[in-house]
């Protein structure tokens, strides 16, 4: 193996322009109400395969009635409420995730990404559970053995174990303590929160959105309670997932170190 392929795949990992800014995209939101601004005032709902609602995404409408009534308008962003994730956002992490499943073919065909390199990155991160880490590598080896979904079943449930193991050991308190003095175990929605406030904005928001949102893709969520779309077991959907692991752990690994 060459120096410079063990580079090419942890650049890649590491490579801001693959996270789409939040932020951005809440402006963006709002500079839209100048030009088209129907789909962005106008609420919108998601209905699970059984025709529930299952998340309710506000228009700025409602938002705005969140933070004031009538003519008089808090100080407060509409963007500062937690039920509003922006259609920009929405959109633009889409085809950010057709890209990187694209590169991330396109790389492993021609030889510059292995799957020895994916173990190296896994090498790369102190006070990974054994336990852990033997599951994530049979989610590597059926990846590259092009079981796909046997991979994502196998990755999915992990994520969640390492990020809870590895935040705890860096200092995040993980489970929240209820006023009867039991302690609240730790959710992947809230895991993802803690990166959001203490590593990368950018990044919290996106993993919200790709697996744990409701109003987003929601891909954990659908996997655990046995809704995921058979088509989605493929390898765009799996070399994501694998990827957003090992992006997450280096970002930790470097926030904390």
């Amino acid at each position: 193996m060459t120096h410079s392929r063990e580079k090419t795949f942890e650049l890649f990992l590491q490579f801001d322009e693959l996270l789409t800014d939040y932020e951005e995209a809440v402006e963006d939101e709002v500079q839209q109400l100048n030009t088209n601004p129907l789909p962005v005032l106008l609420s919108q709902s998601f209905e699970n395969s059984k025709g529930d609602i299952v998340h309710h995404n506000p228009g700025l409408f409602d938002v705005m009635e969140m933070f004031g009534e009538g003519n008089h308008a808090s100080s407060s962003s509409p963007s500062d409420s937690e039920d509003w994730t922006p259609r920009t956002f929405q959109r633009r992490t889409k085809k950010m995730n057709a890209v990187v499943g694209q590169v991330l073919r396109r790389l492993i065909e021609r030889g510059d990404i292995r799957e020895s390199d994916f173990y190296r990155v896994l090498d790369r991160i102190e006070y990974l559970d054994p336990h852990r880490e033997a599951f994530l590598t049979d989610a590597i080896i059926a990846f590259f053995e092009e079981d796909y979904t046997k991979a994502l079943h196998v990755g999915m449930p992990q994520f969640e174990a390492i990020l809870e193991d590895l935040l705890e050991i860096k200092g995040e308190r993980v489970n929240k303590s209820k006023n009867d003095g039991t302690v609240e175990p730790a959710t992947l929605g809230g895991l993802f929160g803690i990166i959001r406030e203490e590593v990368n904005d950018d990044l919290g928001a996106y993993l919200e959105y790709q697996y744990t949102d409701s109003g987003g893709m929601n891909l954990r969520n659908l996997l655990a309670h046995g809704q995921y779309p058979y088509g989605a077991a493929s390898f765009e959907y799996s070399a994501v997932l694998l990827f957003d692991i090992l992006r997450t752990l280096l970002r930790i690994e470097n926030h904390y170190s």
